[in-house]
């Protein structure tokens, strides 16, 4: 039987790394440079992918990949404390995770700074995850997962500051 701790890194991994924290203050963006909305949706958009291919990548093993360096803030605590648990546990994950939608709930822009909310639909059914025993443990688990993302400019670059699950049916 799993123990908890392995199933809370199990449900993590799935999410594409990201888990939903106790909710906090977004850190305030810093300015960038963005010219407009569309501009700053963009980039928020590409570092949500690169992202998700970072953590494929870290996940299956390349520890030079540095899914880390997307994030701040609660996202930032929480990919932390996945990488412990999964190396702790010795979980390991083959496949990727793709990237299947990612939708503006609002994107905002004050003098160079951005700040991006919206939902990701990631596809995850190419992506397993295994025990130290060679056992699968997302066999059962939903393919399709939805996250609502904050994403914020931080010294040049947007970063995820904040990830929550929601429901893929409704939001994807």
């Amino acid at each position: 039987m799993l123990s908890r701790r392995v199933s809370l890194v199990v449900a993590g991994l799935v999410l594409a790394g990201l888990t939903g924290c106790t909710p906090t203050p977004a850190p305030t963006p810093t300015p960038t440079g963005f010219a407009s909305e569309d501009e700053a949706f963009a980039a928020a958009k590409e570092t949500y992918r690169a992202y998700t291919t970072a953590v494929d990548a870290y996940y299956g093993g390349d520890r030079e990949a540095d899914p880390l360096r997307y994030l701040t803030h609660d996202a930032l605590s929480a990919e932390k404390e996945a990488q412990a648990v999964f190396e702790e546990e010795g979980l390991r994950s083959e496949g990727t995770s793709r990237v299947s939608s990612f939708i503006a709930e609002s994107t905002t822009v004050i003098s160079g700074a951005a700040e991006v909310q919206a939902v990701a639909c990631v596809d995850t059914s190419d992506r397993q995850i295994f025990d130290s025993e060679g056992n699968l443990l997302n066999a059962d688990a939903d393919p399709l997962i939805a996250q609502e993302v904050t994403l914020v400019s931080i010294d040049g670059e947007m970063r995820i500051s904040s990830a929550t699950q929601v429901d893929a049916a409704v939001s994807c």
